[in-house]
């Protein structure tokens, strides 16, 4: 029995077909080749339009039909492939075509619909985005898997990051403790003007090695965003001119002019002091440290949204291909800058990251030879005017005062009992020290003190747990509470919190400073109805 086809019937068997002569000159198309390529003519030849991927060359029609050769077609603009098979008709031969398979992911893509599938491709084509479906599904449900641990592979090596740096900078900050609190107290002991000159290039070297720790430990708590920022109330002026003065003393030394200029901005602000000055101390270390000759600048301006703080030198400058460096971590502008003026590369780095978290920025415009210019600009909020001046302020106690202190020290380490006892007699002090918790607990309860220094690291019992065992007795006991400040190399920022939730009443960072370890202890001395116990 013959089959007649109408051409609205023909099309919905093979919405893909084409018809040819057998010079492969277009007769027609179907709608789903339409749909596509709308601009397709009676009389185009196939190759305008259509490439075959299989045969490799292109085909006689007539050699296509003899062997039942399979056909693959792609559009030239790669968006169409196609396959089937070609028959030869009366009218001229026809290539039977479907959607590859192969293709199934551009589907949804080229928004086909089931009308440009055959009757008999329809079935294969809910089937194909079935399969197609699930597959997707399953490569889904192994990139969450490849997420999950990637994302707990980042987490142990944050957590292993962070512990390796907390046991490194204790480990490093113990013997530091050691070289500069000794140095301190040789320091305030002679007056011979060589010992002196020697003891201060070991202090500068302490403070060096001091200033790459603390640097590698501000660039980690970045890194993991564990620094947070203060929103308090500031004098400006105060933080600018006491940055500036920390430095007057070098740039006396180097032969320097070291400029202020902070007139416009005078007042109080709401902000972060401390990153601020971290900010100004960085940009002033640098510029002295590449300045021989000339000056240093401070300046600040009162801009809109906040100010501009600008620290300019006369110092070697940067090249212009160096500046986009400059920011990055451990970079400096030249090999040749860490030989010769030290630094690990980190103080610009980090300036840069703290103003952005304080929503700012840091230009840096320089000539080689000539100086640099560093702009920090900062969105700050002006509250008001600075406040006056309080005349008549008393001068704080005399050391003289101190000997009357009881002071409970709490401390394993050999070193740093010696270093402490040295610090304390220099004052007129005599220290009880313990080398544990548990008798830091014991000798407390024995009798009052007026301070106590714990570490915190010890054996036994350490410091934290200490203290909260002593808080507990005193708010059993109603006894009047002792302050109790940690002294201790484990300054990272997320051990802060845990001191503080313990009822430690403040920190005493190693190496020791001695002049805050005397501010302490005069301020126990000038605490509001504070007396002495012995």
């Amino acid at each position: 029995m013959k089959v007649v086809l109408t051409g609205s019937q023909f099309e919905d068997f093979y919405p893909c077909y084409l018809v040819t002569d057998e010079s492969l000159v277009i007769q027609g198309a179907g709608r789903s080749i339409t749909k596509f390529l709308p601009e397709l003519r009676h009389g185009d030849p196939l190759d305008k339009w259509l490439a075959f991927d299989r045969p490799v060359a292109t085909p006689d029609a007539r050699n296509l039909v003899r062997d039942r050769t399979p056909v693959q077609i792609r559009s030239i603009d790669g968006r169409l492939h196609l396959s089937g098979c070609v028959v030869e008709q009366s009218f001229g031969f026809v290539f039977c075509l479907s959607h590859s398979p192969g293709r199934a992911a551009a589907w949804g893509r080229l928004g086909l619909t089931v009308k440009d599938f055959s009757i008999a491709d329809q079935s294969l084509a809910v089937g194909t985005a079935i399969g197609l479906q699930m597959t997707l599904m399953d490569e889904l449900q192994e990139t969450i898997g490849n997420l999950r641990r990637a994302r707990d592979e980042a987490t142990a090596a944050s957590l292993a990051k962070s512990t390796f740096l907390s046991v490194m900078s204790h480990e490093i900050r113990t013997p530091l403790n050691g070289i500069l609190g000794m140095t301190q107290v040789m320091i305030r002991d002679t007056s011979d003007e060589q010992t002196l000159s020697r003891l201060d290039i070991i202090q500068q070297s302490g403070a060096g090695l001091l200033a790459i720790l603390n640097d590698l430990l501000d660039l980690s708590r970045i890194e993991a965003g564990k620094i947070e920022l203060e929103s308090i109330p500031f004098d400006m002026s105060e933080v600018l001119s006491g940055a500036h003065s920390a430095f007057t003393a070098l740039a006396n030394k180097k032969g320097l002019s070291m400029r202020l200029d902070i007139e416009a901005i005078q007042g109080r602000y709401i902000g972060d002091p401390t990153r601020i000055r971290q900010i100004v101390y960085n940009l002033l270390s640098n510029a002295l440290k590449f300045t021989e000759s000339g000056r240093v600048e401070l300046r600040a301006y009162s801009v809109e949204n906040g100010l501009e703080i600008v620290v300019t030198d006369t110092g070697i400058g940067i090249a212009p291909e160096k500046l986009s460096e400059i920011f990055g971590e451990f970079n400096q502008a030249d090999t040749s800058i860490s030989r010769r003026f030290g630094g690990a590369g980190l103080g610009l780095s980090i300036a840069r990251d703290l103003a952005t978290m304080m929503g700012g920025s840091i230009m840096v415009k320089s000539r080689l030879g000539e100086g640099s210019r560093f702009t920090v600009r900062l969105q700050v909020v002006r509250t008001g005017d600075p406040e006056p001046a309080t005349d008549g302020v008393e001068d704080a106690p005399a050391t003289s005062s101190l000997g009357s202190l009881r002071v409970l020290a709490a401390e394993d380490n050999d070193v740093n009992q010696l270093v402490l006892r040295t610090i304390l007699e220099q004052f007129g002090v005599t220290a009880t020290v313990v080398k544990n918790g548990r008798e830091a607990v014991d000798a407390w309860a024995g009798q009052p003190w007026d301070i106590i220094l714990m570490d915190i690291q010890m054996p036994v019992m350490g410091g934290v747990e200490a203290t909260r065992l002593i808080r507990k007795q005193e708010a059993e006991t109603l006894r009047q509470p002792t302050p109790i400040f940690a002294l201790t190399a484990n300054t990272m920022t997320h051990q802060l919190p845990e001191y503080e939730a313990a009822g430690f009443s403040g920190l005493i960072a190693k190496p020791i400073q001695v002049g805050q370890l005397l501010q302490t202890l005069l301020d126990m001395v000038a605490a509001p109805g504070s007396e002495p116990s012995g």
